[in-house]
């Protein structure tokens, strides 16, 4: 039904990047955190559909040498988080470390980085969001070029509402 209606999928595996495919996707964002090296591969396979976000130093280092390989090009983004994040702070690299990530991805030539990604879950309205979004806007006007700034062409935010909030009521969690 959200393919008839012409979205995108987000997928977080190299199974769902396979079903997303199979199904007809034409725009996949493949999220996932601790993609293997496959996983890599397939994105690749798949660059004109989809937009890979990069969870780490070491997956962009992987995928750096993958598309180099290959020589196919892959739009990418890059997973941040700060400590506001909680427990969701083990996937993505530091807020701080973003300006380096941006240019260590320029060493690269076929990963065309262009985004910039964060997911925050269990939210009980879009406080959260918003203050990630504000320390977000205050690196970049701080610490990106207005050159850098000009390549930004997406900010995705993932995560949900903790369910009671969405999906009816839950006894055990009262």
């Amino acid at each position: 039904t959200v393919l008839k209606h012409g979205f995108g999928l987000d997928v977080s595996s190299g199974r769902e990047l396979l079903l997303a495919k199979k199904y007809g996707a034409g725009r996949i964002l493949f999220s996932g955190p601790g993609k293997t090296e496959d996983d890599l591969i397939l994105a690749l396979e798949n660059h004109e559909n989809v937009i890979l976000n990069i969870d780490s130093f070491s997956e962009l280092q992987k995928i750096g040498r993958l598309s180099n390989e290959k020589k196919t090009h892959i739009r990418a983004g890059v997973r941040f988080f700060i400590p506001l994040h909680d427990s969701w702070s083990k996937f993505g690299i530091p807020l701080h470390d973003l300006k380096k990530f941006w240019e260590t991805a320029k060493q690269f030539p076929f990963i065309k980085l262009e985004g910039i990604q964060f997911h925050i879950s269990w939210n009980r309205d879009p406080t959260r969001y918003v203050l990630v979004l504000k320390k977000l806007a205050s690196y970049l006007r701080a610490h990106f070029t207005a050159s850098m700034l000009r390549e930004i062409s997406f900010i995705d935010f993932g995560g949900g509402f903790f369910p009671d909030r969405v999906e009816g009521e839950y006894p055990w969690t009262a």
